[in-house]
């Protein structure tokens, strides 16, 4: 036995004996009700299910799927989860929604409901078959363009070989077929329409009786020397441009009060290895059956704002100057917020549902900083600024995945920015913008103050947000 268990103990053989007067006084019909005295746990509460749906081509969030799971069902949100009450035992489950198709399994739903099923779904798409003739005779080679609902892959005009062309993750809706071959200088084409429906695979013919004036071939370029430049006044629109200075911030902060700590459990079990010997043996000075119950909570702090300003988890910053032609004067730098975790813990031995003494009752935190990693960098007219930091106090960092974020952006001759910017799903994220000292424009890029932050479905939600940087999008900022 180690040496804390041992002083814990000792301390312990007074309070038995206060205690075990007062337990002789239950009476007879009292104590058959009480626990068996190997159990350590009480009655377990009800199990639960947490069922989060991605889409598997993009790791989004799939909102409207119907999740089956026995007997309990529901329909996802719009962060893709639904929580299901389920008792505790293995079961299949199911989840479905129209145009996609269905996904199914089993899941054990453990007596506490710490359980929670990531479930991926595929749209279901369509596949279109082309193919042409001339004057009543199949077309070897040729070009299609599709006009539509556009597929996966954003189909432009391409070329066909053997007759025809397929294509396949059509995305299901109407498509104008436009299909076309130059024969002796004349371009011939033709013009249908489609439906591309799900999960089908339709075809269509084009017969190619309409001609046009055939493209000129491209001239091979002819190579001259290169003369020096005249020098010359520059534009007048250009010697209008004033140098501005540019700051911008990207950063991502914790709209919460506090976040579950996705490594409880295994600090429950690491705590409870050490009271060990001190409860078994205190158990067992106990003339009847008695119970060891415990709490234990551990959670991190969040930074409490649903807007831009305040803390954050980490910033990232790019100054430059832009003078109309280049950028200049490049900068980057970044800055950590504390991470601080709470914790606290308390033992006691029970009987008949009565706390009969405390052996543990305990609390704390402990904080760190993170540090890595932000970049930012700028040349000729476009930037980039970004970050990839992850929890400095997390034990394993599989656990709690870094939070990532990036954009990229040009800046015309005006001063006018258009960034295009990529995040992950939680937690928040945003944008500032200052030119010449003066702040232009402020972006919440990612609001996750609306889900699920603590539980079994936050470690589920904030798992999968940290994990998929699904929000993408273009901004386009005036200059002052």
């Amino acid at each position: 036995m180690s040496n804390s268990s041992k002083k814990l103990l000792e301390g312990l053989d007074k309070e038995i004996t206060d205690t075990e007067a007062q337990i002789a006084t239950l009476s007879a019909g009292q104590t058959e009700n009480v626990l068996d005295a190997d159990s350590d746990l009480s009655a377990e509460p009800p199990g639960g299910i947490t069922i989060v749906v991605l889409n598997a081509r993009n790791d989004e969030f799939v909102e409207g799927v119907k999740v089956t799971v026995g007997a309990a069902s529901g329909v996802t949100g719009n962060v893709g989860m639904v929580v299901l009450d389920v008792p505790p035992g293995k079961y299949p489950y199911e989840a479905e929604k129209e145009g996609w198709k269905p996904a199914s399994g089993s899941v054990d739903v453990a007596p506490k409901g710490n359980d929670s099923v990531l479930v991926k779904l595929e749209k279901i798409l369509g596949t279109l078959v082309v193919t042409a003739s001339l004057n009543g005779e199949p077309v070897d080679e040729g070009d299609v363009l599709l006009k539509g609902p556009k597929p996966a892959k954003d189909i432009t005009r391409t070329k066909f070989k053997g007759g025809g062309k397929t294509f396949e993750d059509l995305l299901p809706g109407l498509y104008e077929i436009n299909a076309g071959t130059t024969v002796e200088g004349v371009y011939h084409y033709g013009v249908k329409a489609r439906t591309v429906k799900v999960g089908k695979t339709v075809k269509q013919h084009v017969e190619m009786d309409k001609t046009a004036k055939a493209p000129k071939p491209k001239k091979a370029e002819e190579k001259t020397e290169e003369k020096p430049p005249v020098p010359t006044e520059p534009p007048e629109e250009i010697k209008k441009v004033e140098v501005r200075s540019y700051v911008i911030e990207l950063k991502a902060w914790i709209p919460h009060e506090k976040v579950v700590d996705p490594e409880e459990q295994v600090r429950v079990t690491d705590w409870l290895d050490t009271l060990t010997d001190v409860a078994n043996t205190a158990i067992k000075a106990f003339p009847l059956a008695v119970t060891l119950e415990y709490e234990f909570e551990s959670h991190y702090r969040g930074d409490n704002h649903a807007g831009y300003k305040g803390s954050y988890r980490v910033l990232a910053t790019l100054q430059f100057d832009w003078d109309g032609h280049a950028i200049s004067g490049v900068k980057s730098s970044g800055d950590y917020g504390d991470t601080h975790r709470d914790w606290k813990a308390e033992a006691w031995i029970e009987a008949l549902r009565k706390k009969l003494k405390t052996i543990f009752s305990s609390g704390g935190s402990e904080k760190d900083r993170a540090k890595s990693k932000t970049w930012g960098k700028a040349k000729g007219n476009s930037f980039e600024l970004g970050f990839s930091s992850g929890n400095p106090v997390v034990m394993v960092q599989a656990l709690c995945p870094n939070i990532d974020s990036v954009i990229t952006g040009t800046i015309a001759p005006n001063g006018d920015l258009t960034i295009k910017y990529k995040t992950d799903m939680f937690p928040s994220h945003g944008l500032k913008v200052s030119i010449n000292g003066v702040p232009d424009a402020v972006y919440v890029l990612n609001d996750a103050s609306g889900v699920v932050a603590l539980g079994p479905a936050g470690i589920t939600v904030i798992t999968v947000g940290l994990t998929s940087q699904g929000n993408t999008g273009e901004l386009n900022i005036a200059a002052l």
